[in-house]
């Protein structure tokens, strides 16, 4: 149930700003209510993790809105099966499917391949990346959460879209896919 409603919130989270309302398709939402949404993905995502919930609160609130976009949409997407060679929201997704659907929707158009994601971005390092940047090693891509190693990802057949925290890694790069 938990990650239904993650997925139900992310969802609805996806909202372009405009004044102090933020507008989704259909209706009309104050930023207080985007705000206490992502709050409470966060709060949800970092107890999976084992993270303090403030860090990650912080790291969203402190993240762009473009990027808040895509890493809700990524979030949107937890619990769809892995799938090579897919960007299909709610069928499956590869690991730079997952990266490029999540950046298409904050307006960013990202290619469909690892290697070319993180090289046509701009380097960053684990202390100046925001939320909803890309993390990448070798032959994988995955979205930074923004706190820690702390991921959204797509990892590999029979596994399904996850957060996860990256085990110790000597070739990681962050990078800014609008920076």
């Amino acid at each position: 149930q938990a990650l239904a409603d993650i997925q139900d919130v992310a969802a609805s989270s996806l909202w372009d700003t405009t004044a102090d309302t933020v507008a989704p398709s259909t209706e009309a939402v104050t930023r207080d209510r985007y705000v206490s949404a992502r709050d409470a993905i966060a709060t949800e995502i970092a107890g999976r993790l084992g993270i303090e919930p403030s860090r990650m609160i912080d790291a969203w609130a402190s993240a762009d809105f473009a990027h808040q976009t895509a890493l809700m949409a990524a979030l949107s997407q937890l619990g769809v099966r892995y799938r090579r060679n897919t960007s299909n929201p709610g069928v499956g997704f590869d690991c730079s499917g997952l990266t490029a659907y999540a950046w298409s929707v904050a307006g960013t158009e990202i290619a469909h391949q690892s290697r070319s994601q993180i090289r046509n971005a701009s380097p960053l390092t684990i202390d100046t990346a925001q939320a909803g940047d890309l993390v990448y090693y070798p032959g994988h891509i995955s979205m930074y959460l923004g706190v820690d190693k702390a991921i959204v990802h797509a990892p590999f057949t029979g596994r399904t879209v996850e957060v996860a925290l990256i085990g110790k890694r000597r070739s990681l790069r962050f990078a800014d896919p609008v920076g």
